[in-house]
């Protein structure tokens, strides 16, 4: 598992529009200590069933590069998230799938470490369906402009009611343990219309995610305009 503290990079932020040969980025004059960034990445293209099951959210992903920027691994944290009332397992695995390809394929710049080119192993953010689209809007919107959903960050303290999540045998019997993020998108009626875990022990993202679709809110307005809410939930799971 990657620490926490490791720097989380966004695939919608870290796009870098380069006209150079991806090659002659190593050789490239860069500052002294530089993260990792986004040069070049396929696009994801979600498929027909896929979208019509609702799949949306954030996967948030392992990541490896060696020093020229080139990812020798990828490897799957969390998400993405679903409809609460359903399980599209097929097409859950299909999007983790083809999210993962897209970025083994992608090139970055690689991290510089006192003007030296260096590995790096990070987590980064891929970003789809509505959570992409919206942070895209908010970052391009002009000003005054209405988004389809507003990012209000960590919201639990916000809901009328919150109900604690089922610690399962088998993540006892395991010692899993520990704090589990849930992305969460609100509807206009204040009730959390899809969910997906962020992070925290593989036992206990379910758990963490179906606690979360039980949330209830007050509804969100702007000028009186009910409007969704993508957020997060916390929970800590203790032994």
């Amino acid at each position: 598992m990657v620490p926490p503290t490791v720097t989380t990079l966004s695939v919608f932020a870290m796009v870098v529009v380069m006209a150079a040969n991806a090659s002659s980025l190593v050789h490239a004059q860069a500052p002294k200590d530089s993260g990792p960034a986004v040069v070049s990445m396929p696009d994801f293209v979600m498929s027909e069933d896929a979208r019509a099951a609702g799949i949306d959210g954030v996967m948030r992903f392992s990541v490896s590069l060696d020093e020229t920027g080139v990812v020798k691994d990828a490897r799957l944290l969390a998400g993405p998230a679903w409809p609460c009332k359903s399980r599209p397992e097929t097409q859950i695995e299909k999007v983790r799938t083809t999210a993962r390809y897209n970025i083994l394929a992608a090139r970055f710049t690689p991290m510089v470490k006192n003007g030296e080119a260096k590995k790096a192993d990070f987590v980064f953010d891929f970003k789809i369906g509505t959570a992409y689209k919206d942070a895209v809007k908010r970052r391009h919107a002009a000003s005054g402009a209405l988004s389809r959903a507003v990012d209000a960050g960590l919201v639990e303290g916000r809901a009328l009611s919150l109900a604690a999540p089922i610690y399962p045998v088998v993540a006892r019997q395991n010692s899993a343990s520990g704090a589990v993020q849930v992305w969460v998108l609100i509807d206009e009626a204040g009730k959390v219309e899809r969910a997906g875990a962020m992070n925290g022990h593989q036992l206990l993202q379910d758990p963490a995610r179906d606690a979360a679709c039980g949330a209830k809110y007050s509804p969100t307005t702007i000028q009186g305009q009910p409007i969704k809410t993508a957020g997060m939930i916390s929970y800590n799971f203790r032994p």
